[in-house]
């Protein structure tokens, strides 16, 4: 994209390019699937015009079924609340500090 994004479908788009360019390693095979998998949701997402507050609230419907479905698996169907507090704690860390990496990369004019 040679000008800067100013829509929301230009922002999610512009945005499934870079994470597509910049993908991050992950443990498993699944993992890297899931993160295609993701990066598509948002250029189907920019393409179609999609409000991003609507996809905000797809992903907290569906994020915490996901997560709460691997705790049951690893603790053989008995997670209890604290693993998933625990769970929801590192959630939160890892979108603030990426948040504030973003953050720091645009205000150095780095967001590329």
């Amino acid at each position: 994209m040679s000008k800067p994004p100013k829509t929301p479908a230009e922002w999610l788009t512009f945005l499934a390019d870079l994470a597509e360019q910049h993908t991050l390693r992950t443990i498993t095979t699944e993992g890297a699937f899931l993160q295609l998998s993701l990066i598509e949701f948002l250029r189907s997402a920019g393409s179609s015009g999609t409000s991003p507050l609507d996809l905000q609230s797809d992903l907290l419907t569906l994020l915490p079924r996901f997560c709460n479905a691997l705790l049951q698996a690893e603790h053989a169907g008995a997670a209890c609340r604290v693993c998933s507090t625990n769970l929801a704690h590192m959630l939160f860390s890892e979108i603030t500090r990426d948040m504030n990496e973003i953050s720091n990369r645009q205000e150095t004019g780095g967001l590329h």
